[in-house]
């Protein structure tokens, strides 16, 4: 297993690109009571600092410090409600600070994280639509990399490879391969990874000591991430137990199907037994799917027995 999770690390690829500077040329400061954040970017030693603490202060921040600071682009990334945090880096390129953002926020709060802002170290910031195309392509290059569907480095680029693995993704659980990615996709990618606090941990367990021991302690501090809500840790059983309806429907079988289980979706029928084993009926075929402790799963029916 643990062979495992440091080939999924290695896949991943955050190549941080990080300079050792004396002085912060660029700055983010936040306030944990109202959760807000300012910055400032292509200023001269010193400034960058007073003005990312005035811009957080516009923001109603009421306990705004400097979290991050460095010669560089940076990005911030807040968790996905129910979850309330935030995350922080301030790097030597503008997609190695988007990661570290959103992997220090993710590991914080068990929740998936989304880019707030990036900007480069001459203080532009790139637009909105960016920040979510990136999001959306680099949480969905590693919910493609745990379902062995794309095996390249994690960038968040809609690189070739990463389109075919969309594709390939969306042909098995029985839609056209397009190789796109919107919001609806994606939620079916992190249905059939567990959910998004099953993700959200492999990232933290994958990630997250790697990119600390090349940051935390760096001088200025060019990573930061709170929790003002974590969400508990959560194994796909105890996610497909939340849902029900339709919901748990779509989940359970696009779990089923991307695994190579043949199940129209919604499946006609979803029962549990226990919280970690359940019987669904796809297709006149009855299949039990049955979680370990490990959140690792075995489908049998239908004269298939798969085990991920």
């Amino acid at each position: 297993m643990w062979r495992q999770f440091s080939l999924f690390a290695a896949q991943i690829g955050l190549a941080l690109v990080i300079s050792a500077p004396a002085f912060a040329a660029s700055a983010i400061s936040h306030s944990v009571p109202e959760n807000v954040y300012g910055w400032c970017a292509g200023y001269a030693p010193g400034r960058a600092d007073r003005c990312a603490q005035q811009r957080c202060q516009k923001q109603g921040g009421t306990a705004c410090q400097i979290v991050v600071g460095c010669v560089g682009p940076g990005a911030t990334a807040f968790a996905e409600r129910p979850a309330r945090g935030f995350g922080a880096a301030c790097l030597g390129d503008e997609r190695s600070a988007r990661m570290a953002a959103l992997i220090g926020c993710i590991s914080a709060t068990n929740s998936l994280c989304w880019t707030s802002v990036t900007f480069a170290s001459n203080g532009r910031a790139s637009d909105a639509s960016a920040n979510l195309r990136f999001d959306q392509v680099w949480i969905a290059q590693i919910a493609l990399q745990l379902l062995t569907f794309f095996k390249e480095a994690a960038d968040g680029s809609l690189s070739e490879a990463t389109q075919a693995a969309v594709g390939a993704f969306q042909k098995e659980i029985g839609r056209a391969p397009t190789g796109t990615i919107d919001e609806e996709l994606l939620r079916r990618m992190v249905d059939a990874v567990g959910g998004p606090r099953h993700l959200a941990g492999i990232i933290k367990r994958v990630q997250l000591s790697s990119l600390e021991r090349q940051l935390v302690g760096a001088k200025p501090v060019r990573l930061f991430y709170t929790a003002l809500n974590a969400l508990p840790p959560e194994k796909p059983q105890q996610y497909f137990k939340r849902l029900n309806g339709e919901e748990l429907k779509q989940a359970l079988t696009t779990y089923m199907k991307a695994r190579g289980a043949a199940c129209k979706t919604p499946s006609p029928s979803v029962s549990t037994i226990s919280e970690s084993i359940w019987i669904v009926v796809c297709n006149d075929v009855t299949y039990n799917v049955v979680f370990n402790e490990g959140g690792y799963s075995m489908i049998t029916g239908g004269g298939l027995t798969i085990i991920k």
